[in-house]
């Protein structure tokens, strides 16, 4: 399967448990980094999904490990309730992935949960994350790029901000 199809996938199963908002391919939440796919449910716990379709995906992040090391440390408002790898059966082996990540293997056209682990059980503010996707979005949508990245191209092309 695809990342694509992994992320439709998800986002149906987390769409019927009733979560809200659900997004795909999310920049910034937190951090530097890309959210494959996110989800709030009900009572206020994020969901991260990060896909791996290839082997050698999950390694280079492994050794990058700065996602590893900045979820094991859970920073209540920067870090998601729960976090999955999310791969096709057996790609990824329990005993690979950090004491943080849950593991969830895509068989046939399901997902099936190998391990799920709570990081932390302070909830998320619904209205709070609800604002920054929207926002997030919009500045893709029509600026191509987060606000942030745009004022620095600006700055390094000379052009100056308007009041």
């Amino acid at each position: 399967m695809t990342t694509r199809d992994i992320e439709v996938l998800i986002g149906k199963e987390q769409v019927l448990k009733k979560h809200n908002p659900v997004c795909r391919s999310v920049k910034n939440i937190f951090s530097i980094w890309e959210h494959d796919v996110i989800s709030l449910s009900e009572n206020g716990m994020l969901y991260e999904f990060e896909i791996k379709v290839s082997r050698s995906d999950f390694l280079k992040e492994k050794r990058k490990g700065l996602k590893w090391e900045i979820y094991s440390i859970p920073i209540h408002a920067q870090t998601p309730n729960y976090f999955f790898y999310v791969c096709n059966n057996g790609l990824i082996k329990l005993d690979e992935i950090p004491e943080f990540a849950g593991l969830i293997y895509v068989v046939g056209d399901k997902l099936k949960v190998q391990r799920k682990i709570n990081i932390h059980k302070v909830k998320h503010d619904k209205l709070k994350l609800l604002e920054k996707v929207s926002r997030l979005n919009a500045e893709r949508e029509f600026l191509g790029c987060s606000i942030m990245r745009h004022k620095l191209r600006e700055k390094e092309n000379g052009v100056r901000e308007v009041i």
